[in-house]
């Protein structure tokens, strides 16, 4: 909205720089101007009226007021133009900064009239909401107010031919969700689904973090003189 504002604002101080160029050149270009710059050379003869004097004058202190409101804009346009620049080095420290804290995990795997599908870590944790009947009005299902029935994680992770660190991250998340208690308490309606959601895909995102650095180690621990990695009391 800012950076609206602003070139708005730029193309105005344009067109009235162009104005102003244009006055001084139909200025310059007038007839009163080059005959009274004639008259000047040759000097007024004698008896002869210079009832033409005043315009000239008053042509020149137009011209010299152009030029003031000119360099006025001039600079205005060069002020518009560096906090342009700062706002956009602003925002993008800020897309930086929700690109760094984005923790959003899950994916959405079917959205219909009775449920909806959510699926987490490369599938290995899946959230099934089923909802209860449609509002009054609401044709497509997502008024806020529409109550959810049940919640359930379920873990779709082969836990025999998955690595240690797979199965220790899939004990943490599914420990907290455990530890929660009733889901379905936490987000009776759809309002609250998208808190659900995030609360989620932080413990997710997290997790699988650490799953990373285990795995990391596990595997190029040998270079660190690290012999063995274990993880107890999980």
């Amino acid at each position: 909205e800012q950076h609206e504002k602003l070139r708005s604002r730029m193309e105005k101080v344009d067109e009235l720089i162009k104005e102003a160029e244009s006055c001084i050149a139909a200025l310059e270009a007038d007839s009163d101007w080059e005959e009274w710059e004639a008259d000047c050379s040759d000097g007024p003869a004698e008896g002869e009226s210079t009832g033409k004097g005043n315009a000239p004058a008053e042509c020149i202190s137009q011209r010299a007021s152009l030029c003031r409101e000119l360099a006025g804009l001039e600079a205005e346009n060069e002020q518009i133009l560096v906090q342009m620049d700062q706002l956009k080095e602003k925002e993008k420290s800020c897309r930086e900064l929700v690109e760094a804290y984005d923790f959003t995990e899950w994916e959405i795997t079917e959205w219909s009239e009775q449920q909806a599908v959510f699926s987490f870590l490369y599938d290995a944790v899946e959230l099934t909401v089923v909802f209860g009947p449609p509002v009054d009005g609401d044709d497509f299902g997502e008024d806020p107010s529409r109550q959810i029935v049940s919640l359930n994680f379920e873990s779709l992770l082969d836990e025999e031919k998955a690595p240690p660190s797979s199965c220790l991250v899939q004990r943490l998340i599914f420990q907290f969700i455990e530890s929660q208690g009733c889901w379905q308490e936490k987000c009776p309606t759809l309002y609250y689904l998208s808190q659900v959601l995030h609360e989620v895909s932080l413990v997710v995102s997290r997790c699988k973090v650490l799953g990373e650095e285990i795995e990391f180690l596990e595997r190029w621990g040998g270079k660190f003189n690290l012999l063995k990695t274990e993880v107890v009391d999980t």
